[in-house]
């Protein structure tokens, strides 16, 4: 069974999160991996210029 502590600072962790990000001391990244093929092409276009949508 898990403790009540784990979700109490989970929460107070999200909190402090929000508002850094809010402040502007923190951003976020995104990273997309693609697994290639054998002989190393990789279907994944190198810009957004080239996705579908």
């Amino acid at each position: 069974m898990r403790s009540i502590a784990v979700p109490r600072v989970w929460r107070r962790y999200m909190a402090a999160s929000a508002l850094a990000f809010e402040r502007g001391h923190i951003g976020v990244n995104q990273v997309l991996c693609v697994k290639p093929h054998r002989d190393g092409r990789a279907e994944m276009p190198r810009t957004r210029a080239g996705w579908p949508g």
